[in-house]
């Protein structure tokens, strides 16, 4: 049997594949963010007084700052088209595509698993819940559909910042983290950005930043899991 180093593959950035031990971490980790997401949905169902009267009360705060400075509002804009289906499907099958033709057949399956994954498992939520979107005076604009969870702040998390975990182990030093933890911190803000234009109350970007967390983490650890024991096959001789 190989050791351990052997066994865990260095990338270009001269990251290794993270460990057994690490992928159960992260196994249990999407546990317990199931169940913040599934306590959070159950109360946003049964239209409990928590979160309404808070998603309220920060909602309106943050939309009536963000008409006072509006400048907040024409940064969202980035967020805003940079996480709608039809352009992030572009940019998502790119990135699939890219990865394949360098033969990082593990990682492409990465990203397709994890953007899949999350859309299902968004308009599944979205379905079941049925919340109408909040309303605010002056709005910039009225979203359609049902509004928990929010869709973009889940695409935040099994999109770019995935694509971000990529870069930190495909890109080299010091290139890749620049753009790796850009990308991951991009995605993350991207949720926050639905409240300036009040077309999410503040319950449906934490449900959708739970909800993308919850499936990136299982990907991740199911995912080292099968690397591992993949390479484990390749150094054992014949």
């Amino acid at each position: 049997m190989s050791s351990g180093a052997n066994i865990r593959r260095t990338f270009p950035s001269g990251r290794q594949l993270p460990s057994r031990m690490v992928a159960s971490r992260l196994i249990l980790a999407a546990g317990g963010t199931a169940i913040l997401l599934a306590v959070l949905t159950v109360f946003v169902a049964t239209h409990a007084a928590w979160p309404a009267d808070t998603d309220q009360t920060i909602g309106s705060a943050i939309f009536s700052f963000a008409l006072g400075h509006y400048w907040t509002i024409d940064l969202a804009w980035v967020w805003h088209y940079l996480g709608k289906v039809t352009y992030l499907l572009s940019i998502t099958v790119a990135v699939v595509v890219l990865l394949m033709v360098f033969r990082r057949w593990g990682f492409a399956a990465y990203v397709t698993v994890c953007a899949l994954g999350g859309v299902a498992g968004s308009e599944l939520i979205k379905a079941s819940v049925e919340r109408a979107r909040p309303h605010y005076p002056g709005a910039v604009f009225n979203e359609v559909g049902f509004s928990y969870t929010s869709g973009h702040s889940m695409a935040g998390i099994c999109n770019w910042v995935v694509f971000g975990i990529v870069a930190l182990y495909l890109l080299r030093r010091p290139l890749g983290t620049a753009i790796g933890w850009t990308l991951i911190t991009f995605g993350i803000l991207m949720g926050p950005s639905r409240l300036f234009f009040g077309v999410h109350w503040t319950s449906d970007v934490v449900g959708g930043w739970l909800l993308g967390g919850t499936w990136v983490l299982l990907v991740s650890g199911i995912g080292i899991l099968i690397a591992t024991r993949v390479r484990e096959r390749s150094l054992r001789p014949n």
